[in-house]
């Protein structure tokens, strides 16, 4: 019997090409014999070396490229095959009516109903192989139908009658998935290995039983197990779409046992920890085959299986097994992401950063060393952003930059940045460590604006976020060591003091940028330093220190002005335009021969 492709015409398949690192070949690669792993498209047909050249022998329809890119482009819901499934939905309803008759009429007992099922399962299977020479989707159809009644003489054996304990039903059905895959292997048909792998995903959940706390544990290994030759076939023939469609159905039995431990509170931890070893397995499959999609929706599911399992965990002392989980995820993600290329590094790196964020906020440790933590990962990831060119990095530590502001904004409250005195408590160091990483957050990201930043953000509004960020952190570290547990009124002035000093230099900074947006901001930030400097520091600051304010803060306004001045008389020079009359008369001017027998002009 021949073997045949059907790459183009399986629906659960998709278009051939290289599954190494998120990156794809051409077409027609295979045709040219420089397909992935050394493989060949049988299916092609090879033009013979001694073709004479011409229209007919040389165009492109012999090489079979217009023949794919039709094969391709051609629907996947065909009249043939919507009959096919139409017949088997059919089919298996037919004969589902007819044995309710015949158990009504009491013809059938169990023995004989078992064996009739088990009876039509092989003559379905037979026919199937000989249909096939003729139709494709139709033998696919038979054999799918043939699949399910022998399932159902599984489900029969164990789940009604009891004749078999559940664990002998639970290895038929494994069986007969591995079989059924084998089949779609050997008749490279994707749409039938999946049919196959989603029966036995349903008759797996009607035999085991999921009554006790094991249940859906064993479901999900049982799932996984089944999961194995559909693996083998995708990496086979590269049928990315089955793969997608198997690993979400995997996904979703694993996390129905996450869900399941979360609704009844009780001892839920091992279909947890089921569930992140199968996630782990769908993520390592999927980096192994490039396939982004799945990567991320194994992120997320991973992530709510970790905090479905902090919540069973508890608060206890000591670094939680969550804790341990995320890192070593976070650590094997970031390793693979220097690996890989273009998608699945970008993918890689949000897995990577999204279980550091994860195992930094369940540390055994208080929310505000939590909150320098997320301040200092923040910039660390800009750090990594700048160096490699990184969007991916550069979002993450964005992420963690908003985190880490709104711990600030609890740690230091906003009234206090204006005048300590308006905040009736104090602060830890923590507080001063945040915000003077915030701090060198906003200046990386200003200095940063213009090689490292999305497509749509101009730099001068990048750069304006990082002024504000960096203006923020410093500003609030300061007020922060006005505000820490024993700090004397001297301590709390000077800070109200340097808070404004520092708000005046930025703004003269920005100021002396005429050619710049960033003047405009300035002049703004300037006048909120004026108005901090009369409405608030006028009142909490006293003695000495509101004098030297003062005067400083005034001379620093004079001496930008004529800074201004200068600057703006240098960059914009006044000449007049020039005029013609100087060449007209050197055009004039009669030329003199002198004695050496040079000309000159007199």
């Amino acid at each position: 019997m021949s073997r045949r492709s059907t790459h183009a015409s399986d629906p659960w398949a998709a278009p051939s090409g290289s599954l190494r690192r998120g990156r794809r070949t051409p077409p027609d690669a295979a045709a040219r014999g420089g397909g992935p792993l050394g493989a060949t498209d049988a299916s092609a047909p090879h033009a013979p070396l001694s073709a004479k050249a011409g229209p007919s022998a040389s165009g492109p329809a012999e090489l079979g490229t217009p023949a794919r890119a039709a094969q391709r482009r051609a629907p996947s819901l065909t009249p043939e095959r919507v009959l096919a499934v139409a017949g088997a939905i059919v089919t298996i309803l037919g004969v589902g009516f007819l044995l309710a008759v015949a158990i009504a009429a009491g013809l059938f007992g169990p023995i004989a109903r078992v064996s009739a099922l088990a009876v039509l399962a092989v003559v379905l299977g037979l026919v199937s192989r000989r249909v096939r020479r003729t139709s494709e989707d139709a033998a696919v159809a038979l054999a799918a139908t043939s699949a399910a009644a022998a399932f159902g003489v599984a489900v029969a054996a164990t789940t009604v009658y009891g004749w078999v304990p559940p664990p002998v039903g639970v290895l038929g059905a494994l069986g007969l998935a591995g079989a059924g895959v084998f089949a779609g292997h050997r008749w490279r048909s994707a749409g039938l290995a999946g049919l196959v792998y989603l029966q036995a995903l349903l008759v797996l959940a009607v035999i085991v039983p999921l009554d006790h706390a094991a249940g859906y544990t064993q479901l999900t290994v049982f799932a996984a197990v089944a999961y194995v030759p559909v693996v083998l076939a995708v990496v086979e023939h590269r049928w990315l779409r089955l793969f997608r469609w198997a690993s979400v159905a995997l996904g979703l039995v694993a996390l129905l046992g996450v869900v399941w431990s979360l609704a009844v509170g009780g001892p839920g931890l091992a279909p947890v920890l089921a569930a992140l070893a199968v996630l782990a397995l769908v993520a390592a499959v999927a980096m192994a085959v490039g396939e982004v999609a799945i990567l991320g929706s194994t992120t997320a599911a991973t992530a709510f299986s970790l905090l479905a399992l902090r919540v069973h965990e508890g608060q206890g002392g000591g670094v939680r097994l969550d804790t341990i989980l995320a890192g070593v995820l976070a650590t094997l993600a970031a390793a693979a992401a220097v690996r890989y290329r273009g998608g699945m590094r970008g993918m890689l790196t949000v897995s990577a950063v999204t279980y550091l964020f994860l195992a930094t906020t369940t540390l055994p440790v208080s929310w505000r060393a939590v909150a320098v933590l997320l301040a200092f990962e923040a910039l660390a990831l800009l750090l990594a952003a700048r160096a490699r060119t990184s969007l991916a990095l550069w979002g993450a530590s964005l992420a963690f930059t908003v985190t880490a502001l709104g711990c600030m904004l609890a740690l230091v409250p906003l009234p206090a940045l204006l005048a300590t005195s308006t905040v009736g408590r104090t602060t830890q160091w923590e507080a001063v460590a945040v915000g003077a990483l915030l701090a060198a957050v906003g200046a990386l990201t200003f200095a940063s604006r213009s090689g490292l930043r999305p497509a749509r953000v101009p730099a001068d509004v990048l750069g304006l976020a990082g002024i504000a960020l960096g203006l923020y952190g410093a500003t609030s570290g300061i007020v922060a060591v006005g505000l820490l547990d024993g700090a004397s009124s001297l301590q709390e002035m000077g800070a109200n003091v340097i808070t404004t000093i520092v708000w005046v230099g930025v703004a003269v900074a920005m100021i002396l940028r005429p050619a710049s947006p960033l003047s405009r901001a300035g002049f703004v930030l300037m006048a909120a330093a004026i108005a901090k400097l009369f409405l608030a520091d006028l009142h909490s600051v006293d003695g000495v220190l509101r004098a030297v304010l003062f005067v400083l803060t005034g001379l620093v306004l004079i001496g930008a002005a004529s800074q201004i001045r200068r600057f703006g008389g240098a960059t914009v020079p006044t000449a007049a335009p020039p005029t013609a009359e100087p060449a007209a008369a050197a055009s004039a001017a009669p030329v003199v021969g002198t004695g050496d027998g040079s000309p000159a002009t007199g």
